[in-house]
């Protein structure tokens, strides 16, 4: 099963930050052009300090910068140096971004099913609880928060999803993106209604009724 951790955020008006990774014995693979953040040094630190870093209104020394790394490059973890890329970025190049779920993680401790949808991902997307990144701690709370669905968010860290492909994973990344932005617009304006267990299990028995999801061959004749 391929693994996606999507540790992302913003870098100025623009939606440019970490993409679809394959995790290898010592780095990821990045499966897509990919942004990532460093400090003075080059050295990888959380995508965070790029998206609440302000020019010039805290000092040089504590300036970060967005590093853009071409897919298949080797994508460094935390405090390690970065290389292979540029601060530059590439023409015509898509950074996938995911803020809103990395901002929900802050201050959810479970993403209920609010869209039926979500019971792609395998129902209530859970909030691993927080420990250090690179830790044996956190990577065990992820894995509790995986057990049964297909993403998790990473409280005060960002989202994390799995699939049988790095496109499905991808997929499965975006779905959780786009559902934290719904349950994120729609407390704006009340309390978002949450699909009960009768309402999804009658989503699964219609979607397996119906072959939801699934091509058929055109019927022929009118």
């Amino acid at each position: 099963m391929k693994t996606i951790h999507l540790n992302l955020t913003l870098v100025a008006a623009s939606a440019m930050t970490l993409a679809a990774c394959d995790q290898q014995p010592d780095h990821w693979i990045a499966q897509q052009d990919t942004a990532v953040c460093v400090d003075q040094g080059g050295n990888r630190v959380p995508d965070a300090d790029c998206q609440n870093y302000h020019p010039g209104g805290s000092g040089v020394g504590n300036a970060f910068l967005w590093y853009y790394l071409g897919r298949s490059s080797a994508v460094p973890y935390y405090g390690e140096r970065v290389s292979g890329g540029s601060f530059t970025r590439t023409a015509g190049a898509t950074y996938f971004h995911a803020p809103v779920s990395t901002a929900m993680s802050t201050v959810l401790d479970e993403l209920p099913v609010i869209h039926y949808q979500q019971l792609l991902l395998g129902g209530p997307v859970r909030v691993a609880a927080y420990a250090t990144f690179g830790s044996a701690e956190l990577a065990d709370h992820v894995r509790r928060a995986l057990d049964g669905r297909q993403a998790a968010l990473m409280a005060n860290h960002g989202s994390v999803a799995v699939g049988a492909t790095p496109d499905k994973a991808l997929e499965h990344a975006l779905l959780l993106e786009w559902l934290c932005a719904v349950y994120r617009d729609a407390s704006l304006v009340g309390t978002p209604t949450v699909l009960d267990q009768e309402q999804q299990d009658d989503v699964v028995r219609a979607a397996v009724e119906r072959k939801y999801g699934t091509t058929r061959p055109a019927q022929e004749g009118p």
